[in-house]
Order: C-alpha cells, then sequence, then structure tokens
C-alpha cells in the first residue's frame, strides 16, 4: 500500500502489533493498519504550530509525541486517547529503555518518567549540554555530552555520573549492544568501547 492522501510526514515512523504509528508535520497524530495502510484513528494537532520535533516513542501502552512549544502528549495506542501531557523544557532526545521514558534535556538534564502517568523516576545532570537521546549499555545510560564526550550513569538513577572522553569527535548518535557501545567518528570509523 501507498499513503499518499495524509498529511506529510516529518518525524519517523513506529510500528507495533500491526500498527504504524506517525506524527504528521502539521503535528497531527496517526495510527495506521500495517497491512491495508487505513486509518485506525488520527488526532488533528494540539494547536497551531504544534508539530513535533522528536519521536514519536511507543513506551509501555502509550505512543509518546513531542508537542511545539516544549511538551510531551502520550497517547493510547488503542484509541488515540490522550493519557497524559506534561510540560519539559527544550529537548535534544527522547527514548524508552525498558519501560521508562527518557528524556535529554539541551540544558544537560536527564529525566526519566513513567510512561503510565508521567510520574517522575529520576533527573540527573549529566554535563552542560547534551546533544540526543541516552542509549542503553549493560545497565548504564550513556548520552553524548560534548564533541568526543559521553556522560552515564546507571539504568536507576542512583550513584555517580561517569564520563567518557573519546579520543575521536563523535559524528553520529552513539549506539549500544548489550555491553557495547558503539560510536562513529567524523570520517566514519567504527570505535566499540567495552
Amino acid at each position: 500500500w501507498l499513503q499518499s492522501d495524509g498529511p506529510k510526514q516529518r518525524l519517523p515512523l513506529v510500528a507495533r502489533d500491526g500498527r504504524v504509528y506517525a506524527q504528521t508535520q502539521d503535528g497531527g497524530v496517526r495510527a495506521l493498519h500495517a497491512q491495508s495502510g487505513g486509518t485506525a484513528w488520527s488526532v488533528p494537532p494540539a494547536k497551531a504550530n504544534a508539530q513535533g520535533t522528536l519521536g514519536p516513542v511507543i513506551c509501555g501502552e502509550v505512543l509518546v509525541v513531542t508537542r511545539g512549544g516544549g511538551g510531551l502528549e502520550a497517547l493510547a495506542l488503542e484509541d488515540g486517547a490522550s493519557r497524559w501531557n506534561v510540560a519539559t523544557a527544550p529537548l535534544v532526545g527522547l527514548t524508552c529503555e525498558v519501560g521508562v521514558l527518557l528524556l535529554s534535556e539541551a540544558g544537560g538534564t536527564l529525566r526519566a518518567l513513567s510512561p503510565v502517568d508521567a510520574g517522575p523516576r529520576f533527573a540527573r545532570k549529566l554535563g552542560e549540554t547534551l546533544l540526543g537521546p541516552p542509549v542503553l549499555a549493560d545497565q548504564w545510560l550513556w548520552a553524548q555530552s560534548g564533541p568526543g564526550t559521553l556522560s552515564g550513569l546507571r539504568l536507576d538513577g542512583e550513584g555517580e555520573v561517569r564520563t567518557l572522553e573519546a579520543t575521536i569527535a563523535i559524528g553520529a548518535p552513539p549506539a549500544a549492544g548489550r555491553q557495547l557501545l558503539v560510536l562513529v567518528d567524523a570520517e566514519r570509523t567504527g570505535w566499540v568501547v567495552g
């Protein structure tokens, strides 16, 4: 199938249980049946200039979308009903790891929220700035906090913040395996940190 009659897509698509979820360029959200491309549900933009900047992300039983002006909204996967809204600082990363919603704030704070009700799990300052979403490697969350710097903390948000100074300028967001971090430099050479 080809979906050509709907609003333009600006952000990556996510999929789960036979549905494809998309946030449209105008800030609306659509759930499509993966088999046919037909619309399962749609939600109009929250307000003028409400286009998202990151995401969407599936976390637990909700689709979390960014709303222009600094906010998140969680929509039920089943029918698009709004579950919660929360104001946020400017975000540079949004992801879900092991059932926890993780927000990378431009000001250097990594914030963890419950996907059920947006209840806070932890908020930790990792550096002066963050450049993207965190990745999980060996029960540690790592986020790029400078051109050649990664900052990390344990998944539960407790304990010390660790800093890894790479000898390269990191050219792409870090990726992770179970116990490894994979970094790519500006020349697209891969580096494995274990």
